[in-house]
């Protein structure tokens, strides 16, 4: 179960694995980091409605976090103009929002940032929001095994039909620029 009372699907070659790194990491998935990914319906607790606050959290261990080839995507969700995520990209994890629209709140995106982490080490990351209908400051939070690493702007999220996944990237706002992300390079990832 990666969302309490949702039902994801788990796409491509995923292996289910126990995991004993921590009390409370419980168990991963580890993704191969080619195509698997786990896919994430739309739902009312995640993006059908507007949220003015939200939480997202996950565990995660990278391989290698210095990877500057690719994006490692650990949690995306939304399109080009509204969305939340959670990545690796060249030693830097990176936690963001956006919501664009000008006749919404035309949040042109917050992505923070912090390098303060191990490779082959599990972390446990989360994003937290906390806006309104206009983008104030601190509204948007990063945590890293506990501790903040940074706040900044943000708004609420207005409702979306985009993609929510684990490890996929498929379409989101990457340092304010929207592209295809990539897989993560070959780690285990709890939600």
């Amino acid at each position: 179960m990666i969302i309490p009372r949702h039902v994801a699907t788990i796409l491509a070659a995923v292996t289910l694995t126990a995991v004993a790194v921590r009390a409370d990491a419980g168990n991963a998935v580890r993704l191969d980091g080619v195509n698997s990914y786990v896919d994430i319906p739309d739902s009312p607790d995640i993006n059908v409605g507007t949220h003015a606050q939200r939480t997202v959290e996950a565990w995660f261990r990278v391989n290698d976090k210095m990877n500057a080839w690719n994006n490692q995507v650990i949690y995306e969700e939304g399109g080009s103009i509204r969305g939340l995520n959670i990545y690796i990209y060249a030693g830097l994890l990176y936690v963001g929002g956006y919501n664009t629209p000008f006749g919404e709140s035309g949040w042109g995106g917050t992505f923070l940032t912090i390098d303060a982490f191990e490779s082959d080490t599990w972390h446990h990351v989360a994003l937290v929001l906390d806006g309104d209908a206009t983008v104030e400051p601190g509204a948007l939070h990063g945590y890293i095994d506990g501790e903040l690493f940074g706040s900044g702007d943000g708004s609420q999220l207005w409702e979306h039909n985009g993609d929510i996944a684990i490890d996929h990237g498929k379409r989101t706002l990457f340092r304010r620029r929207y592209r295809r992300g990539s897989h993560l390079e070959r780690g285990p990832i709890r939600r």
